[in-house]
């Protein structure tokens, strides 16, 4: 199987709130398989993207506004489980964010307020046993 990147294509479909045209780009690999599928306006992301692996597993649902990532955020491993989830606000992380393991299990919580680490971090190994914990106040780590 060749996967080489084949073209970029972008397609101007119409908007179902408003009917305005808007641009969708697909991005499609040599044995036909998509990339990446969302919308572009003025040729920037907007709204939700999708990407999958050269598999065709999907691997990140990411939402932007006007090019930045702002929204719901879902990463996943090639056998689609979930890996990672949390939202963006004005491109950075805000809010809590989760990992999980390989096996479903919870890896790490985390906050942020506007990109900066926030409350208390934990992590957890392969058995579900809290590994660590750290408090962030203002993106400086204070206490364990």
């Amino acid at each position: 199987m060749n996967d080489e990147l084949l073209s970029d294509e972008t397609v101007l479909v119409l908007d179902a709130d408003g009917g305005e045209v808007c641009e969708a780009t697909v991005t499609l690999c040599v044995d036909g398989g998509i990339l990446s599928e969302g919308h572009t306006v003025n040729g920037m992301r907007h709204g939700r993207w999708m990407f999958w692996g050269i598999g065709g597993s999907t691997r990140r649902d990411v939402e932007f506004h006007m090019g930045v990532a702002h929204g719901a955020y879902v990463s996943r491993r090639e056998d689609g489980t979930k890996e990672a989830a949390g939202r963006f606000c004005n491109g950075r992380p805000d809010g809590r964010w989760t990992q999980w393991h390989a096996d479903g299990a919870l890896a790490s919580q985390s906050e942020y307020a506007d990109g900066v680490p926030t409350g208390t971090w934990k992590s957890w190994d392969l058995n579900g046993r809290l590994v660590a914990r750290t408090a962030y106040h203002q993106g400086v780590a204070v206490a364990a």
